[in-house]
């Protein structure tokens, strides 16, 4: 059975390389891609008797190959035979993340979903419909914890059972793209054209949002609603002076 190619994409600060230093262990790679000093990481595991092959593509906001990190992303999506593509989205950030995940659609790339710091969405309120999530996107997702053996086995079941071509795009993401591409043979300028565009990635992403993210019960995480307490104004003078007789007992 031949070796299954998988690659790793993403916004910077998703977890994506945790989620790949927690599927290969040691068994990595390290370079540096053609031409740049940006890091190239390999990494190997074998799973269910199937060798996988994982490469943690550079972080990035974007596909539109004004960085190194993005040229080096799109080009190698865009010209490399791979059986999986992991989208890693920060899913206490949704909005921005799916911002990379519609630009990637729009280039006509399968992508596999992954959900990543689930818990900490959980935890500030965030609820995600995967289901929604799917049905809107066309695309399999997975949440996911990136620090978890669970969530490593998770995604490794998912790697060896999920075949892409299964998958097409849904009818909203189908309609963006038609309309990417109206605006794009449009007379506009082409700084009006890319505000446009912009503006149309944002509506589909609102339409993802309400359709598929329950956000009323959003708060703040744990170690947030501490430091505004700590931070209240009308708290601070008593909780210095507390803090001072404490240490003061201590010594």
């Amino acid at each position: 059975m031949s070796t299954l190619a998988v690659a790793l994409t993403g916004n910077p600060n998703t977890g994506k390389s945790t989620i790949f230093n927690e599927l290969t262990g040691a068994r990595q790679k390290i370079g540096n891609w053609p031409g740049v000093t940006v890091d190239k990481k390999v990494g190997y595991t074998r799973y269910k008797d199937r060798a996988i092959s994982i490469v943690d593509l550079p972080g990035t906001y974007s596909v539109n190959a004004r960085s190194p990190e993005e040229k080096i992303v799109i080009d190698y999506l865009m010209n490399n035979k791979l059986d999986l593509v992991v989208d890693v989205v920060d899913s206490t950030n949704l909005e921005r993340n799916l911002f990379l995940t519609v630009q990637l659609l729009e280039k006509g790339i399968p992508l596999l979903i992954d959900l990543n710091m689930s818990d900490e969405a959980q935890r500030r309120g965030v609820n995600i419909d995967l289901k929604k999530m799917e049905e809107m996107l066309g695309m399999p997702v997975v949440q996911t914890v990136g620090r978890s053996s669970k969530s490593t086995k998770k995604l490794l079941d998912v790697f060896t059972s999920t075949v892409m071509s299964n998958y097409e795009i849904s009818p909203q993401v189908k309609a963006h793209i038609a309309k990417v591409k109206e605006i794009q043979q449009s007379n506009l300028s082409e700084s009006e054209q890319q505000e446009k565009i912009i503006e149309a990635r944002y509506a589909l992403i609102d339409q993802i949002m309400e359709a598929a993210v329950d956000m009323r019960n959003v708060g703040q995480s744990t170690s947030e609603k501490f430091d505004r307490f700590l931070a209240n104004g009308v708290l601070a003078l008593p909780i210095f002076l507390a803090i001072l007789y404490a240490v003061f007992q201590i010594t």
